[in-house]
């Protein structure tokens, strides 16, 4: 690998980092397609290399948020259980598709991350009603969390719904983590953002939270392989990290509404790089 590609791999690395970051989806949505459109890689060392830079940066970002008090730690120890156990079936599914069938499943999750986070709803409000927890005719009886909005420094109450749902989804997040090399936010965040009525941030800062553990059940058969290339791993894992910090700087400065957008276009536009790779025209 000459200068030119390090330091193409560099810059992609720390875009997808911070982008990774301030979305709670570990960066691989940026970094995968980057890989391949890039430097030519293989979907599963493109993956790979991913992964492993995953398990070295999440605890980057994870750290600031659990400052900022905007994990939802009860709820990711919830969810983990059925992430890693995904993680684990879809390292036997990775090595059993082409690489033309991971492009196009990566297309697809990507068009449903990007509708379901830009255009879904947030269950969220600025002031509480009278009284607190679950209660005031909440059939579910939900307990009632808040946190500290950074933006705005106002406190934004909400409660947790299917949670059924979100272990589903947590199954689901990693079997794509495996086979996509995303970290499982790609999944995690819409369904936490969306059924499960967490606000934006939350859903974000738990998804950032969990993400080191699934990565890091995912890395195992990749490196039993040999699909990882040290030199491409080790500049994604640098940029990643330095692209994770800045993003988690800047990720509470951002109007939520406007961080949802962006999670959208930016997913869109992958998707539809990660469509052609895999022979299929979105639009």
């Amino acid at each position: 690998m000459d200068w030119t590609h390090a330091t193409q791999v560099a810059a992609v690395a720390l875009f997808a980092g911070a982008f990774g970051a301030m979305m709670g989806v570990g960066g691989g949505v940026i970094l995968v397609p980057g890989l391949i459109a890039l430097l030519g890689l293989e979907p599963r060392q493109a993956v790979a290399c991913s992964v492993i830079s995953v398990v070295a940066t999440s605890s980057s970002g994870a750290i600031r948020f659990l400052r900022q008090r905007l994990v939802d730690v009860p709820l990711a120890l919830q969810l983990e259980g059925s992430t890693v156990l995904g993680s684990i079936v879809g390292a036997y599914v990775a090595y059993r598709v082409s690489g033309e069938a991971v492009a196009g499943l990566f297309a697809l999750f990507l068009l449903y991350a990007a509708f379901s986070v830009a255009l879904g709803g947030r269950h969220e409000r600025r002031a509480p009603d009278p009284g607190t927890g679950a209660q005031d005719g909440d059939p579910d009886g939900a307990e009632r969390r808040s946190y500290i909005d950074p933006a705005s420094g106002a406190e934004v109450f909400y409660r947790v719904r299917n949670l059924n749902l979100g272990r589903l989804a947590g199954l689901a997040a990693g079997v794509i983590s495996a086979l996509l090399g995303v970290g499982g936010g790609i999944v995690m965040v819409p369904a936490m953002a969306g059924r499960m009525e967490l606000p934006i941030r939350v859903a974000t800062a738990t998804s950032t939270f969990m993400i080191g553990i699934t990565a890091a059940a995912t890395a195992v058969p990749y490196l039993a392989h040999g699909e990882v290339n040290p030199h491409i791993a080790a500049l994604c894992t640098l940029g990643v990290m330095a692209g994770a910090r800045l993003g988690s700087l800047a990720a509470g400065k951002i109007d939520a509404k406007r961080l949802r957008w962006l999670f959208g276009l930016v997913l869109l536009y992958t998707a539809g790089r990660m469509a052609l790779r895999a022979g299929l025209r979105l639009w």
